[in-house]
């Protein structure tokens, strides 16, 4: 016998059930054999077919679902959170940057804010008309410039925008292709402390998010160990699973990562981390189809109660060979879009983390 809804470490929310007097009920649906006597949390399940169905509460943030078979005395245990903050919320997350960084501390002597960067002076621009907050992860190098050469003139301005505006761990570099696919524990717990250092000398940035994207969001279950004993606990994924391969889901086999497809947030009980998904990436495509893709996303109840919207910055570079003229637009409809839609911005550790 087993769990098919929900599946251990499921993040529920009120589109997963009905809240009443302050407790959620989920339909809770197992597959056991025929003529069983079964209950979850001391409630009997009803068999109809084969399957075996039941509302049970779900309270507080963690709470564990105890299948109990009265015959054979055999039992199953999931764990399974509940989320209470994260409905429409919204965040812009940023890949691949070191660029800007780069224009910074090459033009130290002539800008007088991080803001004279035409890039970041677009995300200053994001967060006056919408309030979004802008999490922004970061390469520790590029060619002819690591965060070593990185200036600490701009460090109290960096601070004083620190409640909209982070820096984040990305990656050592963006090459070679896919880069942590086959990493050691010992190599990123390395590239990620060289990175948060930095972060802290030039940036002032006491505090370092749980949260982050990996490059690729690729690595073996040793990286996402490293990243947690890091400080780590909650990794945004693009969980896809061409010819049934799983990618982009860090170490996610082929049922976590077509789970995590269909939801926000999954935790890997195992590991003590939270996977969540990204909506959208809005350098893929045309411009004109943002909007529209954002609309299919907000249809489905069960992807919709948060908005997670990320972009690359490279594409924002003329001299970039997939330059996107329209990169600006792309970025603030998006936003936008999400503001006229009810979602408000907010850090996702205050959703998804007790």
């Amino acid at each position: 016998m087993h769990f098919i809804f929900p599946l251990d470490g499921d993040m529920l929310s009120a589109c997963d059930g009905e809240e009443r007097g302050g407790r959620l009920f989920v339909t809770v649906k197992v597959s056991a054999p025929p003529r069983c006597e079964l209950y979850v949390n001391r409630v009997k399940l009803i068999e109809t077919n084969g399957l075996y169905a039941a509302d049970v509460p779900v309270d507080g943030y963690r709470s564990t679902l105890a299948l109990y078979e009265a015959r054979s005395r055999i039992t199953r245990e999931i764990v399974v959170y509940r989320l209470t903050n994260a409905a429409n919320t919204y965040r812009l997350w940023l890949d691949d940057n070191i660029w800007c960084l780069k224009d910074l501390a090459e033009n130290a002597s002539q800008y007088s804010s991080i803001f004279d960067n035409p890039y970041f002076a677009l995300y200053k621009k994001a967060h006056a008309s919408t309030g979004v907050n802008v999490h922004m992860n970061i390469y520790y190098q590029c060619d002819g410039f690591n965060l070593s050469m990185m200036p600490d003139k701009y460090k109290n301005e960096f601070k004083a925008n620190a409640s909209w505006l982070r820096l984040a761990f990305h990656a050592k570099q963006n090459d070679p292709d896919r880069i942590y696919r086959d990493v050691s524990y010992d190599e990123l717990f390395a590239d990620y402390g060289m990175v948060t250092e930095q972060i802290r000398r030039f940036a002032g940035q006491d505090y370092i998010a749980p949260t982050a994207v990996l490059h690729w969001a690729e690595c073996p279950v040793e990286g996402v160990r490293a990243l947690r004993a890091r400080g780590i606990r909650c990794l945004m994924a693009l969980p896809e699973a061409p010819g049934n391969i799983p990618t982009t889901s860090y170490h996610l086999d082929l049922g976590q990562t077509l789970n995590l497809q269909k939801r926000e947030f999954w935790k890997d009980n195992v590991e003590d981390m939270v996977f969540g998904r990204i909506n959208i990436i809005l350098n893929k495509g045309a411009c004109e189809n943002i909007l529209p893709a954002l609309e299919e996303e907000k249809s489905d109840p069960h992807r919709s109660g948060t908005m997670e919207l990320l972009i690359h910055e490279q594409y924002f570079y003329p001299h970039y060979r997939h330059y996107l003229p329209d990169y600006e637009k792309r970025v603030l409809s998006a936003v936008q879009w999400a503001a006229d839609n009810g979602y408000e911005p907010k850090w996702l550790e205050e959703c998804v983390l007790e």
